[in-house]
C-alpha cells in the first residue's frame, strides 16, 4: 500500500516549457502545509498568493524517460546483524533446551 496524497500542487521554476517527472520508486516525499508554503513563497516572491488564484497547467501526452525499471523497487539489502540475533536466539534456545532434556533424563 502507498501514500495516496489528497491534493497535489505543483509550482514552476526557470522558464517554460516545464516537465513533470513522477515514478521514481525510491523516493520518499514528505508533507508540508500549504498555507506555510504559500507564506514562505510570498516571502521570497513578495507578492500575495492564494490558492485559488494558482493558475492551471495542461499536460501532453506521457513520456518515458528512465524506462520501466525506475518505477520497480530496488531490493532492499539483506540485514546481516537482525539475521545474526535471531541466529543467537535460535541456537541459545536450542542450548537450554538441550540442557533441560539432559536434566529431564537424569
Amino acid at each position: 500500500m502507498s501514500w495516496q496524497p489528497a491534493e497535489l500542487v505543483f509550482f514552476t521554476q526557470g522558464d517554460p516549457p516545464y516537465s513533470l517527472v513522477y515514478g521514481r520508486a525510491d523516493f520518499t516525499g514528505r508533507q508540508w502545509p500549504m498555507a506555510d508554503l504559500l507564506q514562505r513563497l510570498q516571502e521570497v516572491n513578495g507578492t500575495s498568493m492564494h490558492l485559488a488564484e494558482a493558475p492551471l497547467a495542461g499536460l501532453s501526452e506521457p513520456q518515458f524517460l528512465g524506462g520501466p525499471n525506475r518505477v520497480v523497487a530496488a531490493a532492499k539489502p539483506i540485514d546481516w546483524m537482525t539475521i545474526a540475533l535471531w541466529s543467537v536466539l535460535v541456537a541459545g534456545v536450542l542450548l537450554i533446551g538441550s540442557l533441560a532434556i539432559r536434566l529431564l533424563k537424569q
